[in-house]
């Protein structure tokens, strides 16, 4: 049985416990309420970064070039990593070059020692799935000559290979912001031209590449009631 003064103790500990509670909480409120647009700042960076890959360019389809004479094998496909969104055929080397033996470069010679030829080029192709879009940012590579230089210019399916999108004389990073690249939903090639080297026994060796960009969904969308069993994406009839 408790006896006055145990029974007053009691009530005067309970009333300090309630008095820390609070004491507590209050010290929350306030440490909310003092950092709150830091740690709203700091949510809105965790959301981007959770949430980069649908925000942000990044590489859709990329090959680093690795191994014993990569230029023996025409298409080269080997350790090329896509989006699983798209497909590639590989680089490919037009019939008019050699291939010659390397480690980790995709190497040829007998460019064109003059003028531009439009059958000499290396090619890649990239195709999007069904209801799938690119939207590409920039193509990357890097490259050498076993002696001197030459003139390098990359061009697309887009206009024929009329034009060019970029040129440089060593690897470089071609813009493809353009509106001509953006919402590709078939296949579309680019070709890599060279030309200009002190002789055709010049060895041009592309070291890596990759295209940068997004790829995301067309749809469906419908417009009308289709009058057969297919797959329609947006934009199409």
């Amino acid at each position: 049985m408790l006896n006055r003064k145990t029974l007053h103790q009691k009530i005067i500990d309970k009333g300090e416990f309630r008095k820390q509670i609070l004491l507590k909480q209050n010290s929350q409120f306030h440490f909310w309420k003092d950092n709150r647009p830091s740690l709203i700042r700091i949510s809105v960076l965790v959301l981007l970064v959770l949430t980069s890959g649908g925000l942000f360019c990044q590489s859709i389809y990329t090959n680093p070039i690795t191994g014993v004479n990569p230029s023996s094998l025409n298409p080269y496909t080997t350790g090329q990593v896509l989006n699983p969104n798209i497909t590639s055929t590989g680089l490919i080397a037009s019939s008019a070059f050699d291939a010659v033996n390397s480690i980790d470069t995709y190497s040829t010679k007998n460019w064109q020692a003059g003028a531009l030829n439009s059958g000499h080029y290396l090619q890649i192709s990239l195709t999007p799935n069904n209801c799938c879009k690119i939207d590409f940012t920039s193509f990357q590579y890097s490259s050498s000559f076993s002696s001197g230089s030459g003139n390098i210019a990359i061009r697309s399916s887009i206009d024929g290979y009329a034009a060019n999108i970029g040129t440089s004389t060593t690897g470089a990073t071609i813009s493809l912001t353009a509106a001509a690249y953006q919402n590709i939903s078939s296949t579309i090639t680019f070709r890599l031209f060279l030309w200009g080297t002190s002789s055709s026994s010049v060895v041009f060796a592309l070291n890596d590449f990759t295209f940068n960009g997004t790829v995301s969904s067309r749809g469906p969308v419908f417009t009308t009631q289709p009058v057969t069993s297919a797959t329609y994406c947006q934009n199409s009839t």
